[in-house]
């Protein structure tokens, strides 16, 4: 072989490894393109992804907000509710004492005085259960769910019309034992002690027993709880006849906005977590 056909062959056999980098650049150019485009959609999918999620939980936040102002309306004309009950008892001489955060009018001994292992109203106490039966149906009807005709007879307010779900008439004992026959009786009592209250008030205001809420249910029942629910300091140890917890509670339970379609939306995406 000549110098020159050796020269020739040097430059074609530089020329192919030139090729051969060039393709390989081009090849890992390319790999490099198509991984950055890879890259840009996928972060462009994250970024609507978390967009949307932000929005969900923006709109759930809201939501809950709208859930949670619906509700304090609710804990409002409650508690608008008992302080008018209050006064209105307040002004007959007649003292109660108002738990508004659990929605509980307490007629303790002032109210509502109880003989130890007696469910009978009589005396001073028969005559305050009348007056609060008046008090009762001159109030509470305006929060039930009246015809158009009765609101506007009363001149309720059609913010508080169908607002009150129940009422329950709670009856309670002291802690000394009511044994017969190896059982306990003072969950009897307490019940006897409701459904007395309840049918004096219903003798006296009639019309109580026929108050409904939204699902035209009747409002009023009545629940005995014996002697396990004493007022706070007066859970005793032994036996004692403590008057102030041989008392009726009226507990009123509101009912629910479900007719907000916004808070529909937020109890069902709670509901599902």
């Amino acid at each position: 072989m000549t110098e020159r056909d050796a020269n020739s062959r040097l430059e074609d056999d530089g020329a192919s490894y030139m090729m051969s980098v060039s393709d390989i650049m081009s090849g890992l150019l390319f790999v490099f393109v198509i991984t950055l485009m890879a890259f840009v959609l996928n972060f462009q999918q994250a970024q609507r992804e978390a967009q949307a999620e932000q929005d969900s939980l923006r709109e759930e936040q809201e939501s809950l907000r709208a859930l949670v102002s619906a509700y304090s309306g609710i804990e409002d004309l409650r508690e608008r509710m008992l302080r008018e009950l209050e006064r209105a008892l307040a002004a007959q001489g007649i003292q109660v004492t108002v738990e508004a955060e659990v929605g509980v009018l307490r007629l303790d001994e002032r109210a509502i005085e109880f003989e130890s292992g007696r469910a009978e109203l009589s005396g001073q106490a028969g005559k305050n259960a009348a007056v609060i039966a008046e008090v009762l149906v001159d109030v509470i009807p305006c929060y039930t769910e009246l015809d158009r005709d009765a609101a506007a007879a009363r001149e309720c307010s059609a913010e508080t019309l169908g607002a009150l779900e129940a009422v329950f008439i709670e009856g309670h004992t002291d802690n000394q034992p009511m044994m017969r026959q190896g059982v306990d009786q003072n969950w009897e009592l307490s019940a006897n002690r409701a459904i007395r209250a309840y049918r004096e008030f219903a003798e006296v205001s009639p019309s109580l027993t026929e108050l409904v809420n939204r699902d035209k249910q009747r409002i009023f029942s009545v629940a005995g709880y014996g002697y396990s629910r004493p007022l706070p300091g007066r859970d005793y140890d032994v036996p004692t006849a403590d008057p102030q917890n041989r008392r009726i509670d009226l507990r009123f339970i509101m009912a629910p906005p479900t007719n907000d379609p916004e808070v529909i939306e937020a109890l069902r995406g709670r509901g599902a977590e």
